[in-house]
């Protein structure tokens, strides 16, 4: 079970595994305690009788009015069918076909204004950063290294001049990108433990979330640790998990 709240707080969604029918989300308006279920319009799983694709990672959109889940195709290979968009506050569902992004660590991202979203294009060691409006059209597309970030405030800065991307293997470092000219602005050295979760987005305007030699905490571009917000040992099991707030 996946439970994500919304950035004003007012609501919360719980994403279940589901068994055979089609996947559900349930909504609960946190002021008057009402909940509402969803049908997710995700198509048959063509690989299995009955069965339908896989649907994880509701992310709320910056300014809460609309809720993305990524839809995966069946097989191994971690590529995207598409995505769900859930209009809210009216609940309405709808599935929109983007085909082959690689998703791998928290797939599709909201741009800043919440008009679009990107994901990662390509393969490991020769990806680039896409990005889509709200029916599927490819928008941009940024020729850099690495994968949007999911945490926090996510990929793009507030102003959304700048955008991270987790950019090495093992994602031990973070590279920040110029929206505008896709150009370089920085890219830090991050902290590293193989039994840590992946935790990477922008914290403001000038600081992003990242793990940091003692757990996770807030980092400036030049990659100077500011505060530690969780603290952890290397070899202790961390899963962080951090949403963008009003």
């Amino acid at each position: 079970m996946i439970v994500s709240v919304s950035p004003d707080e007012r609501r919360q969604v719980k994403l279940t595994d589901h068994a055979g029918g089609a996947p559900k989300v349930t909504f609960l308006d946190r002021r008057s305690g009402k909940e509402s279920e969803v049908d997710l319009p995700v198509p048959e799983d063509p690989e299995r009788a009955g069965q339908y694709l896989q649907t994880l990672w509701p992310t709320w959109s910056p300014d809460g009015r609309r809720l993305l889940l990524n839809v995966f195709e069946p097989g191994g290979e971690p590529r995207s069918a598409g995505i769900v968009l859930i209009d809210v506050p009216s609940l309405e569902a709808r599935f929109v076909r983007i085909e082959k992004a690689l998703i791998t660590v928290g797939g599709f991202q909201w741009t800043h204004d919440g008009k679009g979203v990107v994901v990662r294009w390509g393969k490991n060691g020769s990806s680039a950063v896409r990005r889509y409006d709200l029916t599927g059209a490819v928008t941009r597309t940024w020729h850099v290294r690495g994968r949007p970030a999911a945490s926090g405030l996510g990929a793009f800065s507030p102003s959304g001049r700048r955008f991270v991307t987790a950019c090495t293997s093992l994602e031990k470092a973070a590279c920040v990108w110029d929206t505008r000219t896709g150009k370089a602005v920085t890219r830090i050295e991050l902290a590293f433990s193989p039994v840590w979760g992946p935790t990477l987005g922008w914290y403001d305007e000038r600081h992003l979330l990242a793990p940091v030699k003692d757990g996770v905490g807030v980092v400036d571009l030049t990659g100077r640790v500011v505060e530690t917000l969780v603290k952890a040992g290397t070899k202790t099991t961390l899963y962080p998990h951090f949403e963008r707030r009003g």
